[in-house]
């Protein structure tokens, strides 16, 4: 089963590679402060396939992921169009609005509105938004693959749901203290990351999802703040307070 609907993910995620290797024109070589980061083979083809877009030359790859750039590169990967529904306590003239519309109505952020567009997005909530992104989801998993993960009580019904099926399939297993890690943060980079490894078929464990701290540079200590927010969906909430767990990502 998981093997057929990787085949649509690759279908639908091939298709969007096409179109945004022929128009993007920014490469890695563009963001010095990507270069010697864990993850910058994912950040070039990220870059390349015109996952992330940046900002005044820089990518911000330890940056924390908030909901609204979650929303916005799951779009992107799905070349999301439609905006029939709105999200939640969203105003009119935010960069991130038309993208928040467009996640809902796709499915990758909930209807209730309770993923906050401003602010870093759990593990949790990215299970969810991926399963439903790659139509991995389901009405009833066997849940009881979660009983052997010490924060399994801290995801809501859908999150639970959601990680079932990635701990089920092969995607997703426990970090070495026995948990999901789902109340942490995700950065851009891991993000990504994760997004080609699901894409791959890679076998994930929770502290892949986990960078090497590096040496701060500016992107640790200044917040990211895009010239034009309507085209780089890339600012997040405090790149003050972001930070990285350990974990051998080579």
């Amino acid at each position: 089963m998981f093997h057929n609907q990787l085949k649509r993910i690759v279908a639908v995620f091939c298709a969007g590679s096409l179109l945004w290797s022929s128009a993007a024109a920014a490469t890695i070589s563009d963001f010095p402060d990507a270069t010697g980061h864990w993850a910058y083979d994912a950040l070039a083809q990220a870059v390349e396939d015109g996952l992330l877009q940046g900002d005044e030359g820089r990518l911000l790859p330890s940056g924390s992921l908030t909901g609204a750039q979650m929303a916005a590169i799951l779009n992107r990967v799905l070349e999301a169009q439609n905006t029939d529904r709105s999200y939640p306590n969203t105003p009119a003239g935010q960069w991130y609005t038309q993208d928040a519309s467009k996640a809902v109505s796709l499915g990758t952020l909930p209807i209730d509105g309770s993923v906050d567009l401003n602010a870093p997005v759990t593990r949790g909530q990215v299970f969810a938004a991926l399963t439903a992104a790659f139509g991995l989801d389901e009405a009833a998993p066997d849940e009881s693959v979660l009983d052997a993960f010490s924060d399994a009580n801290t995801l809501t019904p859908v999150q639970r749901r959601a990680a079932a099926v990635l701990v089920r399939d092969g995607i997703l297993s426990g970090s070495q203290d026995g948990s999901l890690q789902a109340s942490r943060g995700i950065t851009r980079a891991e993000f990504v990351s994760l997004i080609y490894r699901i894409w791959n078929g890679s076998y994930l464990t929770t502290s892949d999802m986990l960078a090497e701290p590096e040496t701060p540079t500016d992107e640790t200590t200044e917040p990211e703040t895009p010239v034009d927010e309507t085209t780089e969906p890339e600012a997040p909430a405090d790149e003050t307070t972001e930070s990285e767990t350990p974990a051998d990502e080579t």
